[in-house]
């Protein structure tokens, strides 16, 4: 606007046609289905994103929500259940003997032990990454499966008598009025790391956590200061690591510094990628990456060789099969 101010005259009628569309959506924080077929929810910022880009250039596709919530489930479930068998078999013959198949029963039979040990070590240590995480699709979904289990093992803990359990619950709740607020920012902070190569992507993932976060308030009174998540959700490429490197500074280590510790002084203000083996003091930077590169390209020629080969087997099949 500062930039062309006085080079573009825009008639108020665009304005008001452009109100008048979006005044006719119900725009909506949660994704709980409605009767209303003009509701909007969070997840049409992925996929309007995912529309927007050339999909086969980046390879980046909307997962539907059903999707995302079934993978979810499966995996996230599973893994709170082996680290609770874990704590079983570790403390055989101290907690009292529990049989449960699924989560759900765990968080219905579970005795106040359990219980302190599900919120206090298992659920606050579970680290889930997305590693191509484009507009943030699996971890709203993974927020989702992690609350749920959250509510349903806290729901549980306030009904069982155990001192130190209680304890736990009246110091961790003790300043958040709002208990769905604090246990979504905990999950976010905590729980939840994504990486996409796509700096847009990145931030449409950060706004879909904070929207599903904001979604918890019923009352703003309860609104308490958002998280800061840059360091939850990056901008980068997870099969090469980090890209911020000073070309210059890495090409001039020798090799003693290549091979010795990583200090304060060497990392900043200057990152550096990998490991930094000896390797780095003899070649140049810009020489590793071509070679990567260049082993990259090789890797698609032979995926292309091998999709070939195999239509042409098909082909012959075919051709075999009439004859």
């Amino acid at each position: 606007e500062i930039k062309y101010r006085g080079h573009i005259t825009i008639p108020d009628q665009a304005f008001a046609e452009l109100f008048a569309l979006l005044d006719g959506y119900t725009w909506h924080l949660d994704d709980r289905p409605g009767r209303d077929n003009r509701e909007i929810n969070p997840d049409v910022l992925g996929y309007i994103f995912e529309k927007y880009i050339n999909q086969k250039a980046f390879g980046a596709y909307y997962t539907r929500p059903e999707i995302t919530e079934y993978l979810c489930e499966q995996t996230i479930e599973r893994l709170v259940l082996e680290k609770m068998r874990e704590v079983d078999a570790y403390d055989f013959g101290v907690l009292p003997p529990l049989h449960y198949e699924d989560v759900h029963e765990l968080l219905r039979r579970m005795d106040g032990q359990r219980a302190l040990i599900l919120l206090q070590e298992i659920l606050p240590k579970l680290s889930l990454l997305d590693p191509a995480c484009g507009s943030g699709a699996f971890l709203v979904a993974a927020l989702k499966k992690l609350a749920a289990i959250y509510q349903s093992a806290l729901g549980r803990a306030e009904f069982l008598d155990h001192a130190a359990l209680r304890q736990y619950l009246t110091a961790e709740l003790h300043g958040h009025p709002n208990k769905n607020y604090y246990i979504r920012k905990k999950i976010i902070t905590h729980n939840l790391f994504g990486v996409d190569i796509m700096d847009e992507a990145v931030e449409i993932a950060r706004l879909r956590l904070f929207l599903a976060l904001v979604g918890a308030i019923q009352r703003p009174e309860d609104l308490e200061p958002l998280p800061n998540i840059d360091f939850n959700v990056l901008p980068g490429n997870s099969l090469i690591g980090l890209l911020r490197v000073d070309e210059e500074a890495f090409n001039q280590m020798t090799p003693a510094e290549a091979e010795g510790p990583l200090t304060q002084k060497g990392m900043f203000p200057t990152m550096k990628q990998g490991s930094l083996l000896a390797l780095a003091g003899q070649r140049s930077y810009r020489q590793m990456v071509e070679e990567k590169e260049r082993l990259v390209k090789s890797y698609r020629l032979a995926s292309t060789l091998t999709d070939n080969v195999e239509k042409m087997r098909e082909d012959i099949e075919k051709h075999r099969q009439k004859a």
